[in-house]
C-alpha cells in the first residue's frame, strides 16, 4: 500500500512549481518567456542581454514562482481543497470509497485520502530547498532548453534534478502522515 502514495505524491511535487493551483509559476514563466520573445528585435531587449543575464532572470522567475506555490500549497488544505491538485485515492480505492459512501461508511477511505493530501501539504515546504538547489545548479544551456523547449520543459528539468532527493525527503513525511 505504501508505494502507491509515493507514486501519486512524487509527480505532483515535482511539477508543483510549474502547474500549481492558480498556475502562479506557469503564468510567471509564460510572461517571462513572452517578454524575452518580444525583445528579440530590439537593441535594448534580449539581444542586448547576455546568456548569463537571461539565465539569471529565468532562475529568479522560477524562484519567485516556487515561493508562491509553496505559499499556496504548503499549508493546511493547500492540496486538499484545491480542485487542480487535490490528490484523490487511486483507481480501485476510489471505487471502494464511492461504494462505501453510498451506505455512509467511507470514513476510512476518506481519512486515507485526507492523509495523502496532508502529506503533500507537509512535503511542499521541504521540497522548496530542493527546488532552489536545482534552480541554483541550472546552467545557461539548461535555461536555454527550458526557454526554447516545449511546454513542460521546466518540469522535465526539475524531474531530472530532483526525483531521487525528493523521494528521500518525502518518504518519512508520507510514512508519518499515513501511520
Amino acid at each position: 500500500m505504501r508505494p502507491a502514495p509515493m507514486k501519486i505524491l512524487l509527480p505532483i511535487l515535482l511539477t508543483f512549481s510549474v502547474i500549481s493551483a492558480p498556475a502562479h509559476s506557469q503564468s510567471l514563466f509564460d510572461q517571462g518567456k513572452k517578454l524575452l520573445d518580444g525583445f528579440g528585435g530590439s537593441k535594448s531587449g534580449a539581444a542586448a542581454l547576455s546568456a548569463g543575464e537571461i539565465a539569471s532572470g529565468l532562475r529568479e522567475a522560477l524562484r519567485v514562482g516556487s515561493d508562491r506555490v509553496v505559499g499556496t500549497l504548503g499549508k493546511t488544505d493547500g492540496f486538499n481543497k484545491s480542485g487542480d491538485v487535490h490528490i484523490p485515492l487511486p483507481g480501485s480505492l476510489k471505487n471502494v470509497q464511492s461504494m462505501l459512501s453510498k451506505v455512509g461508511m467511507s470514513g476510512l477511505a476518506d481519512d486515507l485520502e485526507l492523509r495523502l493530501n496532508r502529506a503533500a501539504e507537509a512535503a511542499v515546504p521541504k521540497a522548496r530547498k530542493l527546488f532552489f538547489d536545482a534552480i541554483s545548479a541550472m546552467t545557461i544551456d539548461d535555461a536555454r532548453k527550458i526557454l526554447n523547449g516545449p511546454k513542460g520543459s521546466a518540469t522535465q528539468y526539475f524531474r531530472g534534478k530532483m526525483s531521487s532527493p525528493l523521494r528521500g525527503e518525502m518518504k518519512p513525511i508520507v510514512d508519518t502522515q499515513l501511520s
